[in-house]
């Protein structure tokens, strides 16, 4: 519902956001932040989630979960076992390939919340 809203409220700046988020079902504070003083959005908006298995390695072809939600914003689950060292960069790029959208990494603004 509040995704809907987003269509009507304020004006979009091109390129790209990430927002780390623990709780992939809420909103992070950290976007709301952005939003009440920017008062913009990016044109698309990333809300990732990274998670430590309790396997020691994650096969490759699970590592990303990725969903289209609307008005510009996508949810992406980065996948890890505990004896790997994640390396977000990359597995956003193949999150963005997944997706079909153009990754540069210098290029996209990342917002991290507690």
């Amino acid at each position: 519902m509040f995704l809907e809203h987003l269509e009507q409220t304020g004006q979009k700046v091109s390129g790209n956001a990430v927002f780390l988020t623990g709780t992939p079902q809420v909103l992070p504070h950290a976007l709301l932040h952005n939003l009440k003083h920017n008062k913009v959005l990016h044109e698309r908006n990333f809300l990732v989630t990274i998670k430590t298995s309790e396997i020691p390695y994650v096969d490759e072809a699970k590592r990303i979960v990725s969903e289209v939600l609307e008005n510009g914003f996508f949810r992406i689950t980065i996948h890890y076992g505990f004896k790997e060292e994640p390396d977000v960069p990359h597995s956003l790029k193949q999150a963005f390939s997944v997706l079909d959208l153009e990754y540069d990494l210098m290029n996209i603004s990342f917002f991290v919340s507690r």
